[in-house]
């Protein structure tokens, strides 16, 4: 058994792992028998290209397995679906699904995961701009005016 058999072996393993497969499921994606899919991670022997395109499809890094580098972007079935959604929408539900993810990864990013309800009740964690259209969407006075209220300096809306 060559090398570079072993090596291909061992990352092809190595991406059921990552994917959370038995090799038995494996099999199945690659539309193998179980004792053919068991050898090609023995090293005994090496899947064929219709394997290989079907392990793609079912999120196997297949230039991974063969080359041992990561494919620039490897792309799930559900994130497929969504670019060709993506790319098949108008452009204005383009626009609004770029600003709901914006929003979404702005808030995800500066929102610490232990304190969702100080955020939900403070406002603490969003960019202002962010969180002014948030309320204004909502209909609720701006995260400052309640403040103000509570402090008694305002006399309300």
């Amino acid at each position: 058994m060559n090398d570079r058999k072993v090596r291909l072996s061992a990352r092809l393993a190595e991406e059921r792992e990552r994917l959370g497969k038995t090799q038995k499921e494996m099999a199945a994606i690659g539309d193998v028998g179980d004792r053919s899919y068991w050898h090609y991670e023995k090293g005994e022997r090496s899947p064929d290209a219709e394997c290989l395109l079907n392990l793609a499809a079912g999120g196997v890094d297949v230039f991974y397995v063969l080359t041992g580098n990561r494919a620039a972007a490897v792309v799930s079935d559900i994130e497929a679906r969504l670019i060709n959604a993506f790319r098949a929408s108008p452009e204005a539900v383009r626009d609004a699904i770029m600003a709901a993810l914006q929003a979404g990864a702005t808030s995800a990013l500066a929102t610490p995961i232990a304190a969702p309800a100080e955020q939900l009740t403070t406002g603490k964690g969003f960019a202002s701009e962010e969180r002014k259209a948030l309320e204004e969407k909502a209909g609720i006075r701006p995260h400052s005016e309640v403040g103000a209220v509570r402090k008694g300096r305002s006399g309300g809306r």
